[in-house]
């Protein structure tokens, strides 16, 4: 199939693909709409050594943090970290159901570790958000080395606190909508297509001609009301029907002069006609 059939399957069937793209696009409107919003909020740590004051003692402590940074990011969604969020917000969740909405990532190239968490609660968000970022600097000053006066040789600062967001992460209605519309559109494309492909019908000349390669000479329409079996040309017909018998007429005469054993197919829509 051409783009110029494709083109012509579009007009043909536009109906049908301006229905269907309706159809998704308001579907998808309404399912995002009434769906319940969610909101993320951040908290940002910083992570430090505790070393000696030389460049080289600096230097090699920046370098051990940042490589620790990934180990900090995964303790902050283990049950080691979310246990005791969960006891002290008062969760009816478990620490793998609350790990699923919590994640941590590391600002490139620093020692700053974002916190976020989601929920369908804004104020919720915040509240998760801070409690975990708390709760990882205990875990992580508990779990480093210890220097020879026991204190920890990781320090860990919590730089931002995690504020209630105003407007939710999801749904986003323009973006869902706009996807929908463009779903609905090659939806309706498809099914024009194949209504085309599967549609083995003749309804209309052009039909004829795209099968039989041959030309149609004339189109009788249907004359209302007659039902006797007399020729339509001695009841008397409309002129619009008229016309119809005079240009099958007038191309017969042309199709007959230069044409030896020619062939002519009538046909019907139904039987009886």
């Amino acid at each position: 199939m051409t783009l110029r059939d494709l083109l012509a399957s579009f007009r043909k069937h536009l109906m049908l693909v301006v229905a269907t793209t309706v159809l998704a696009t308001v579907l998808v409107g309404v399912v995002s709409h009434y769906s319940e919003p969610v909101y993320r909020s951040s908290a940002s740590l910083y992570f430090s050594l505790s070393v000696g004051q030389s460049a080289s003692d600096l230097n090699q402590g920046n370098t051990y943090t940042q490589s620790q940074m990934l180990s900090f990011a995964q303790l902050a969604t283990m049950p080691i970290v979310l246990d005791p969020v969960i006891e002290r917000l008062g969760l009816d969740t478990t620490s793998q159901q609350l790990a699923s909405s919590v994640s941590a990532s590391r600002a490139q190239e620093t020692s700053i570790l974002d916190i976020s968490a989601a929920s369908r609660s804004a104020a919720t968000a915040a509240d998760v958000a801070n409690a975990v970022a708390a709760q990882l600097v205990v875990v992580v000053e508990d779990l480093a080395l210890r220097d020879a006066n026991g204190d920890s040789t990781v320090n860990a600062k919590q730089v931002k606190d995690a504020q209630v967001p105003l407007y939710p992460i999801a749904p986003n209605t323009r973006r869902n909508v706009l996807a929908g519309f463009v779903v609905g559109i090659l939806a309706g494309l498809l099914l024009a297509y194949l209504r085309d492909v599967l549609d083995t019908r003749v309804r209309r000349p052009d039909d004829v001609t795209a099968v039989a390669k041959v030309p149609v000479l004339g189109q009788i329409s249907r004359i209302p009301g007659r039902s006797s079996q007399r020729p339509a040309v001695v009841l008397g017909v409309s002129e619009s029907h008229a016309e119809e018998f005079r240009r099958l007429r007038t191309n017969l005469r042309f199709l007959s002069v230069d044409t030896e054993g020619l062939c002519l197919v009538i046909s019907s829509a139904m039987p009886g006609e």
